[in-house]
């Protein structure tokens, strides 16, 4: 089954009539999530999200001001939203959503800060399905996703999610949700 497309979110109102400025957007993500075997995790090294994270960024024309933050010095507000929302797309899909700790993006001339964590995780208001097989316990339960994840069909085709090292539990398609 082909995974559901991902669509970038409407441009809050209260950011619409934000000026060109300097943007910055931060990340914070849970190492363990990405290396702890299945079902814990995705038996990933850690550099493959953070390489996804930074090539995404630098077509957005960010650049790295610190570890986990990069900013644009001159973009439109709805420009540093669609890149913001552009990183759920690092393969394997809903790799971001499941290991989030903290995604932010600011607006540097005010100090102002919006948090969209709760919003990019799966479950949240922007995430309400699983778009490929997530590692089982990385899929907060109970949750309504639309539609409800579940075990991984005997009779569906599966592929281990691109990066995650091969092993005996990462093979197990019982592992993962869909």
């Amino acid at each position: 089954m082909a995974a559901p497309p991902f669509f970038i979110p409407l441009l809050p109102q209260p950011l619409a009539g934000f000026p060109v400025t300097a943007y910055s957007i931060a990340y914070d993500i849970f190492t363990l999530a990405n290396e702890l075997d299945l079902p814990q995790g995705w038996n990933s090294p850690r550099a493959n999200i953070y390489r996804q994270l930074k090539r995404l960024l630098l077509i957005g024309g960010f650049t790295r001001n610190q570890y986990s933050v990069w900013v644009n010095p001159n973009v439109t507000v709805l420009l540093a939203w669609n890149v913001l929302w552009s990183l759920e797309t690092a393969p394997p899909p809903n790799k971001l959503s499941s290991t989030v700790k903290g995604l932010h993006i600011s607006r540097m001339d005010q100090f102002a800060l919006m948090d969209v964590t709760a919003d990019v995780q799966i479950g949240g208001a922007n995430v309400p399905n699983i778009r490929g097989p997530v590692p089982r316990d990385l899929v907060p339960q109970p949750l309504a996703l639309q539609p409800p994840a579940g075990p991984i069909p005997p009779n569906a085709a599966f592929a281990r999610p691109v990066h995650t090292r091969p092993s005996p539990a990462a093979n197990d398609r019982n592992n993962y949700y869909q």
